[in-house]
């Protein structure tokens, strides 16, 4: 029987995402821009939210809420922002499917604008957190960090994500105590690997497995 998965929901929340950092943040919703530039962002520090928050919107065709601060709440739950005498905004990070390198405006104004704000490429300087309910109904929140090195922080490179980080976080989230404590059974917790004759023997031995029973003619295949 599968033993019990004692599950932690708390997750430490990175120092950076707890006290924040400012962003240029903008989004298109239907058809209209809203621009935030200077917004600090931060994780709570559940890590249940990212918020963010500016100084102020602009009334017009641009939207925009300069020094907006963003953050991640202690739990990691929420990121959220706000911008002075304006009131904050908040997105559950369990609505987030994806962040992704880059994202400019079609908006020329808004384009000029952010190029005069940040240092290096604007495609490199920024990042789109994609959210919504669903796979169909995305929203795209834009960030433009204030330089490229800082924008690069927020992924991770191919060449660091090996096999073993993914077999970590593989175990993580789909762990099976009732595997690990069969082959602790068969190795009596003395070795990291079960030979061709544990082998053998676990499957002749069991009786649920009699459709896998192995003959000994089999046995040379492990030899």
């Amino acid at each position: 029987m599968t033993k019990a998965y004692e599950f932690n929901w708390q997750r430490t929340v990175p120092q950076p995402l707890l006290d924040g950092n400012n962003f240029h943040m903008w989004e298109e919703e239907k058809g209209e821009i809203v621009y935030e530039p200077n917004a600090t962002f931060k994780v709570d520090e559940y890590g249940f939210f990212i918020y963010w928050k500016s100084e102020g919107k602009e009334k017009g065709e641009i939207v925009y809420e300069p020094n907006a601060t963003f953050k991640v709440d202690e739990y990691g739950f929420f990121i959220y922002w706000k911008s002075e005498g304006k009131e904050g905004q908040v997105l559950e990070l369990c609505q987030v499917n994806d962040i992704r390198l880059g994202g400019v405006p079609k908006d020329p104004r808004l384009l000029y604008e952010l190029q005069q704000r940040t240092t290096g490429v604007l495609e490199d300087c920024s990042l789109t957190i994609c959210s919504g309910y669903d796979m169909v109904n995305i929203n795209y929140t834009h960030i433009v960090c204030p330089d490229d090195q800082t924008a690069k922080n927020d992924v991770i490179e191919p060449s660091e994500w090996t096999f073993e980080r993914f077999y970590r976080l593989y175990h993580k989230v789909c762990p099976r105590n009732d595997i690990e404590e069969l082959f602790n059974q068969i190795t009596q917790g003395k070795s990291d690997y079960i030979d061709h004759k544990q082998l053998i023997d676990f499957l002749n031995d069991r009786p649920e497995l009699d459709d896998l029973r192995i003959t000994s003619e089999l046995s040379d295949v492990f030899l």
